[in-house]
């Protein structure tokens, strides 16, 4: 009896320690570095976004058929499209002197004698009597578009015979020591054309405030 019972308690102690050998051999599984919850995780870096120094319209107003005419024709440097556009003013010559003013009467004109001009020019305005001379200067010359926008008319105004329009459109300098551009829109008509006068950096932006530009149509984007 002693002898079955050791044999029965040796089989016992036997498996036992097979079961205890079997649980050292599998290993603890350890969390990944990925899996842990304490982990920091990465944070993204925002990208800086440029933000428009006039507002977009909030009425939702469409792109006039008007502008996309004039930035096709530009980017495509076909001036021809542009000349079935212009507007031309009739207005009345002067015989004061100095710059500035309506055009100056020829000899022999009377003050007031109605001259049919277009307004152009840079840093000084011009009446052009001839519109596709100044298309065709400005076309070739100016770069990519800067932008579109609304117009409501300054209150304090240099030139007040300039007819003031309802949209700009501006365009960059076109190559190095280039000068940019822009067109003055009234409903579907150019009723002048720019060369600008400034060209140093921001003159786009500071020259369509400056013509009332309260709010884009097409905003500007880098360069």
């Amino acid at each position: 009896m002693k002898t079955r019972t050791s044999l029965l308690l040796a089989a016992a102690l036997l498996a036992s320690f097979a079961v205890a050998c079997s649980r050292q051999a599998t290993p603890t599984p350890t969390p990944s570095p990925a899996a842990n919850s304490a982990s920091p995780s990465a944070t993204a870096t925002p990208t800086p976004t440029k933000t428009p120094a006039l507002p977009m319209a909030t009425n939702g107003a469409a792109i006039p058929a008007a502008v996309a005419q004039v930035v096709a024709a530009v980017t495509t440097r076909n001036a021809a499209p542009l000349l079935a556009l212009v507007d031309y003013q009739q207005v009345g010559c002067t015989t004061a002197q100095g710059a500035g003013g309506p055009p100056k009467c020829k000899p022999g004109d009377a003050a007031g004698t109605l001259y049919k001009r277009f307004p152009s020019g840079a840093c000084e305005g011009e009446w052009a009597e001839d519109a596709s001379s100044v298309i065709s200067q400005i076309v070739p010359a100016v770069g990519p578009l800067y932008g579109a926008a609304m117009i409501t008319p300054p209150a304090s105004d240099s030139e007040p015979f300039w007819p003031k329009g309802d949209t700009v459109v501006m365009f960059r300098s076109g190559r190095a020591g280039g000068s940019g551009g822009y067109f003055i829109l009234s409903k579907d008509r150019i009723v002048r054309a720019h060369i600008l006068c400034d060209r140093g950096a921001g003159s786009e932006e500071s020259t369509i405030k400056s013509v009332g530009a309260t709010s884009y149509y097409i905003a500007p984007t880098a360069p």
